[in-house]
């Protein structure tokens, strides 16, 4: 009788553990384009699940109370083969496989358009090359975050730690040597208790999802305003361009160039703004390689226009 009691007892105890390992802590509240499904979400205490803070809750990946040591199977396992702490720093990296990768079953993001996730404590995202230049965009809406780039290898090409010093809150890595239908991975890990909103998207152009880019007419003024991208075919047998741009009013302004995705002018830093009542930039062009052009205005509203080839009279 008493092992018969003892038998219901562990079963039921079993069974409630099973089905607290799968609940979603995260906040499915907010955006409609907001995700949950595979990012480590804080729930509302700011703890992950059973204080486990890099577990996800998928499959058999039970109660176990051990840190970031996770096996290929997705379960928390001991010191197998793939068992032990690992340090604060996540360890792919070099001579690490395309299948390791996988197995942090990364978000697939859409070309040109932004993905947003609430309270992340960590979420891993990829995307496949379909040209040789890419931008990657990351803007944080609330709490902090790091944000790290690699290749299907596991070279780390790109890691920006902390955005406690960025007034603009976002952060982008521009790639302009993508080996087209390659994987490459992006891992984001929220800081602090409760984690990081953020937003997350890729294109095949130096500007950010979403942006409107202009195709300038050559020897044609195109009037502006405030910051605005802009976008040059280059012509063939032609390997130089002039750009002119006019300023309207007092205020300055500052201008950035790019050939494809990357980046060939731009001011020494972000408040160096240029006054000159006309600004000329020459750019060395090859055909088939558009060249884009990011004015941005040190005040709302400041207007110009802007040509390339000969100015217009």
């Amino acid at each position: 009788m008493k092992k018969t009691f003892l038998f219901k007892v562990i079963t039921a105890t079993l069974l409630f553990g099973m089905t607290l390992s799968s609940c979603d802590f995260g906040d499915n509240e907010g955006n409609s384009n907001t995700e949950n499904s595979n990012p480590v979400i804080y729930d509302n205490n700011g703890e992950n699940g059973e204080n486990d803070r890099n577990k996800k809750d998928e499959g058999s990946n039970g109660g176990v109370n051990d840190e970031n040591n996770t096996d290929n199977n997705g379960e928390n396992g001991g010191n197998g083969e793939n068992g032990g702490k690992k340090d604060d720093k996540d360890t792919i990296g070099t001579g690490k496989t395309y299948q390791e990768f996988e197995d942090k079953n990364p978000i697939v993001l859409t070309l040109d358009t932004w993905k947003e996730f609430n309270r992340v404590a960590e979420a891993w995202f990829k995307f496949t090359a379909t040209s040789s230049d890419h931008g990657i965009f990351l803007s944080i809406l609330g709490g902090d975050a790091t944000f790290t780039v690699y290749d299907s290898s596991g070279t780390e090409m790109k890691e920006n730690k902390d955005f406690i010093d960025d007034t603009k809150r976002r952060t982008s890595f521009l790639l302009d040597s993508a080996k087209k239908t390659d994987a490459y991975y992006i891992k984001v890990q929220g800081m602090g208790s409760g984690g990081a909103n953020i937003k997350i998207g890729f294109t095949e152009t130096p500007a950010q999802p979403g942006t409107t880019i202009t195709t300038l007419t050559k020897n044609t003024w195109t009037e502006a305003s405030s910051e605005k991208w802009f976008k040059i075919e280059p012509e063939e047998n032609v390997s130089r361009e002039e750009i002119f741009i006019q300023r309207n009013s007092t205020d300055g302004i500052n201008v950035y160039i790019y050939e494809n995705c990357k980046e060939i002018s731009a001011p020494s830093s972000e408040n160096n703004y240029l006054y000159d009542k006309e600004i000329t930039k020459g750019v060395s062009t090859h055909y088939g390689k558009p060249i884009y052009i990011k004015v941005t205005s040190q005040y709302v509203g400041e207007s110009y226009k802007i040509t390339y080839g000969s100015k217009p009279e």
